[in-house]
């Protein structure tokens, strides 16, 4: 029983992957950091893009709950076209945190490029970056219908 946990994320880790390089994005689990509580609310300041209102209830999602999320975000991405999806081929740095919002657990995540593991900066605070275009992002998640919505890129100047 012991050994199912490992095994069962090493398969997810493995099908993210492949999901991920048929899209060109680049989600390795260092370049992700998980805001604690206690700074979280200020991932939702962004300053040129619209993000989630009505946020309340900070918490921290899990490994397994993000593993999940970005395999599910690969597919969602893939059903977008044109100017409605961000650009192929970015190895991305994400920002998460858990909220409540109307009595449902969401998680709201922030994408932006990067290469290599985020920093330590990175996992105490808020990335807030302005304009910068499609390629840096937001979209929050619904664990239970396991959707999307909300996405919403940068302006440019």
């Amino acid at each position: 029983m012991r050994h199912r946990t490992p095994v069962a994320s090493f398969l997810l880790g493995a099908t993210l992957s492949v999901f991920a390089q048929s899209y060109g994005l680049a989600l390795p689990a260092r370049a992700r950091a998980v805001l604690l509580t206690s700074t979280a609310a200020s991932l939702l300041q962004q300053c040129s893009r619209p993000t989630p209102q009505g946020a309340s209830n900070f918490w921290e999602p899990s490994d397994a709950e993000l593993d999940l999320l970005e395999l599910k975000l690969v597919e969602y991405l893939e059903m977008l076209s044109g100017t409605e999806a961000p650009p192929r081929g970015v190895s991305y740095h994400r920002q998460y945190t858990g909220f409540v919002r109307d009595g449902r657990r969401l998680i709201y995540g922030s994408f932006y490029p990067g290469n290599g593991e985020v920093t330590a900066g990175e996992r105490s605070q808020a990335a807030i970056i302005c304009d910068g275009g499609s390629s840096r992002w937001g979209i929050v998640y619904d664990i239970a219908t396991e959707r999307f919505s909300e996405l919403a890129f940068n302006g440019v100047t």
